[in-house]
């Protein structure tokens, strides 16, 4: 595990290096100096939507659970699974959330596994029907492009035929020993547990429209730095920008999707019509400007949730002592 971790960052950092070494970065800096600062600026408090959102969509589905997690709780596992998520393969660093909801909030792992994997298949689905009808806009005629936005419409609802395929699952029956045993049933009781989300339409629908939302903000983000830098840019391609750059981080297993990102993002801009040098400054201002911003509020988060997970051990530990002396001075 440690050599395979170890070797996603040499080739994610072999692959910066390349970028870095193409690229003529005096010209970047150049436009950099040359940005707009007020436009740029303004893509910070945005942020703070973007997490907003998604913590109201994580809401969602922990109520249809029937957790009521706080909010601070939520926002702060929200945040911390964003950046862990951004720091390893297929965002399997999310998986932290589950932990910190167990332990601040009391919510079963295989609730939090359920999130999780509900969460993730649903925003890369969305993802990639945002990129599909976003690039056939751009790139196709009239009408074959309003087909392919039809299509990709209709399919925001296909995850609601998920449950025919989920109810042939077996039933989860009561908990085994052993480990494998072990390990199956909670892989059964997720399953189950997003059958029920994927079985509420309404969660479906109102996840759905958040999420859309939330990328809808994220274009608006890199359209921002866009105008900073000279425009170059209109939201449906700041839009395909997000998702194509996305898309390609994701799937290559990189931490951080360390140039793959970078180096598309650079791409995507400069065939939309920006000039090289602030297409790769485009690429250091969404470093700048999303993802440092994401990783200082993500310790801050880690810091409350251990706060939280300290006070929560404490008041536990207080109502076992409560209830130990309760006993012992209960007349024999």
């Amino acid at each position: 595990m440690k050599r395979s971790f170890w070797i996603r960052w040499l080739v994610g950092a072999a692959i910066l290096a390349l970028f870095i070494i193409g690229t003529d970065f005096s010209a970047a800096l150049d436009a950099l100096a040359d940005a707009d600062t007020v436009l740029w600026m303004a893509v910070l408090p945005l942020n703070f939507v973007v997490l907003g959102l998604a913590t109201l969509r994580s809401r969602l589905v922990m109520m249809q659970m029937g957790h009521d997690v706080p909010a601070s709780i939520l926002f702060s596992s929200v945040t911390l699974g964003f950046v862990a998520g951004s720091l390893t393969p297929a965002a399997s660093g999310e998986l932290l959330r589950t932990d910190a909801l167990r332990t601040t909030a009391g919510v079963p792992i295989q609730d939090g596994l359920a999130l999780v994997a509900f969460e993730r298949l649903m925003s890369f689905y969305l993802i990639l029907l945002s990129g599909a009808a976003s690039a056939a806009v751009l790139l196709l005629p009239v009408g074959p492009a309003g087909a392919i936005v039809v299509l990709c419409v209709f399919g925001i609802g296909l995850p609601a035929l998920s449950p025919l395929i989920l109810r042939l699952l077996p039933p989860v029956g009561d908990k085994p020993t052993g480990f494998l045993p072990k390990v199956i049933h909670y892989l059964r009781t997720t399953l189950h547990r997003m059958q029920a989300l994927f079985e509420d339409r309404w969660l479906l629908a109102t996840w759905s429209g958040v999420t859309m939302l939330t990328f809808a903000v994220i274009a608006v983000q890199i359209w921002l730095m866009a105008e900073s830098l000279g425009g170059g840019l209109d939201l449906i391609e700041a839009m395909f920008t997000y998702c194509g750059s996305q898309v390609l981080s994701i799937i290559s297993l990189l931490p951080l999707g360390l140039g793959v990102y970078d180096a598309s993002l650079a791409g995507i801009t400069e065939r939309a019509g920006m000039q090289e040098d602030a297409a790769v400054a485009m690429a250091v201002l969404v470093r700048a400007t999303i993802m440092l911003p994401l990783v200082l509020l993500a310790i801050w988060a880690n810091f409350h949730l251990s706060m939280a997970r300290r006070k929560a051990h404490a008041t536990a530990t207080t109502v076992v002592v409560g209830e130990s002396a309760a006993g012992d001075s209960t007349p024999g």
